[in-house]
């Protein structure tokens, strides 16, 4: 009699979905329900997780997402699923697919949001699969959560598109569109696409948009297009995070945008560890307007006919560490108009300047623009160095070890002449005062050492 009874309260409990531990919040198992809306409503205003068994739940209209804090000042709510095996299908119309407008800590995990191309009409993809949203009124910090989250299919405007909500992290996504023209994921602080939400209204431009994590995400692109991205940050956004990520950049369009149609710069962006593949992208990474303190760190860049970065002004930029590979007879690493107090350094380029419709007559180039000051440029030749004015910028070639002093825009004496160890006695244009660092070769002790000259010879310190 008790084991009967111990399991017809089992049974009760599973049928009520309540988890046994109160701390945990509430837990609902969506098909208890007549629609994953119903099971979210379940929750009301409480912490809790809606458990998306396997299978397929169809929406045909915006699953409302648009939570106020938990009453119960917990963690807020969680949308589960088993996997890929659990599949969230978009027909919304045109609207978006999840609306997250004004909500406040929401984690979404193992489940695929499909759209678009997968379904029986490309007219009933959404324009957005998921929308992420601030509005004016409200707190900035609204931290959501999206961990082994699959989106595909054809939304026509972004994948995820967020204009101002802050503090989110995306871990083990893998991002997949193929419309034309479209992204896979926006950051903002501008609503540039006139996206509006369905359960919250208008949504207007903010002052801002930062922390934004992807980590381990793959991005792929088949629709192309020229304004298509992988990633695109626009307006007043900072400390953005892309690590260990794979980009397939769409055709025509590029795997990372930084950029507005305001003046406001995009503020420290950093990209390390990328596997990026630009071979027909218009760039590989483009900075339209200003950014500020940008790093491209421990990436391989594979571009064909335009360049890996091509950039209107940047400051601050560290391109360290990198692998840039040409494959299509473009060969122009980096073409940044002005580049402000950067350094560029520790990289390896490969030229293969091999097929392509429209090969770069000339040498390759690492770096070219109109304006470089007060920056710091590694280059294998003299040659790979362009740019039309140069202002306190040190250019070391490693085939040109004293030729640099046209490009320090100063003929006065008392100029470092290198930042990393060489041997002093092949340096060539030295005046009086100037200084450079030996590598042991000249020294008295035979170590590394600082020397100057004397307008006649080196005097070693060591």
């Amino acid at each position: 009699m008790k084991r009967f009874m111990l399991i017809l309260i089992a049974a009760v409990c599973g049928a009520c979905s309540v988890s046994a531990d109160p701390r945990m919040g509430v837990t609902v198992v969506a098909t208890d329900y007549p629609s994953l809306q119903a099971a979210v409503d379940a929750l009301s205003n409480r912490t809790g997780t809606v458990y998306l068994p396997a299978g397929a739940y169809v929406l045909t209209n915006t699953l409302d997402l648009t939570r106020p804090p938990s009453a119960d000042d917990g963690s807020g709510l969680v949308l589960a699923g088993a996997g890929t095996a659990t599949r969230i299908v978009a027909r919304t119309r045109g609207l978006p697919a999840v609306d997250l407008t004004g909500a406040f800590h929401c984690t979404l995990r193992d489940l695929t949001l499909a759209s678009g191309a997968c379904l029986v009409s490309d007219g009933d993809a959404p324009n957005v699969g998921i929308l992420l949203a601030r509005q004016t009124d409200e707190a900035a910090l609204q931290e959501h959560a999206f961990v082994n989250v699959n989106l595909e299919g054809a939304c026509t405007v972004a994948n995820v598109y967020n204009v101002g909500s802050d503090n989110s992290r995306f871990i083990g996504c893998r991002f997949d569109n193929s419309a034309p023209g479209a992204h896979n994921l926006v950051w903002s602080s501008e609503n540039f696409a006139g996206v509006a939400s369905p359960c919250r209204g208008t949504i207007a431009d903010v002052s801002g948009a930062a922390e934004l994590r992807v980590i381990g995400c793959t991005f792929r692109h088949s629709g192309g297009g020229s304004r298509a991205s992988n990633l695109r940050l626009a307006g007043s956004v900072y400390q953005s995070t892309v690590r260990d990520c794979e980009l397939q950049a769409p055709a025509g369009g590029y795997a990372v945008y930084l950029g507005a149609s305001s003046s406001a710069p995009v503020c420290s962006t950093e990209l390390y560890g990328l596997l990026i593949r630009a071979e027909e992208a218009a760039h590989a990474l483009r900075v339209q307007g200003r950014a500020e303190r940008l790093t491209v760190a421990c990436s391989t860049i594979v571009y064909g006919e335009g360049t890996a970065l091509m950039g209107d002004a940047v400051r601050f930029l560290a391109f360290k560490n990198n692998e840039v590979r040409n494959v299509r007879g473009w060969k122009t690493a980096l073409r940044v108009q002005a580049l402000y107090d950067s350094r560029i350094a520790d990289c390896r380029y490969v030229f293969d300047n091999e097929g392509g419709t429209n090969p770069q007559a000339g040498p390759a180039c690492v770096a070219r623009g109109s304006l470089a000051a007060r920056s710091y440029v590694e280059v294998g030749g003299r040659d790979q160095f362009d740019y039309e004015t140069v202002r306190a910028t040190l250019v070391a070639a490693r085939d040109d070890p004293g030729g640099r002093r046209a490009d320090l825009g100063s003929a006065d004496s008392g100029v470092v002449l290198n930042l990393k160890p060489v041997d002093t006695g092949s340096l060539t244009g030295m005046i009086r005062g100037d200084m450079a660092l030996d590598d042991g070769t000249g020294t008295t002790s035979g170590e590394p050492g600082l020397a100057v000259f004397n307008g006649t010879n080196w005097v070693y310190m060591n």
